[in-house]
């Protein structure tokens, strides 16, 4: 129980950075609600660190990595 308080409170950490470094791309700032918003149902608390961590970097976000349709 612990440790799980503890990855929610380095991925609020992390959700906040990464908001204050990308908060004027709308897609983002969506992207970071989803992520937090899935925690538990659908995605980790490592899963979620991870894209929030590559977010904040000025990666792409995670659906564009996921839904990319492009053909290579």
């Amino acid at each position: 129980m612990k440790k799980q308080q503890q990855l929610r409170s380095v991925v609020a950490d992390t959700a906040r950075a990464a908001l204050v470094v990308r908060s004027d791309d709308p897609e983002v700032r969506g992207q970071i609600a989803g992520l937090l918003g899935s925690l538990d149902d659908t995605l980790s608390y490592e899963q979620v660190l991870k894209e929030l961590k590559a977010l904040r970097a000025g990666g792409p976000s995670f659906s564009t990595i996921v839904a990319d349709t492009s053909t290579k």
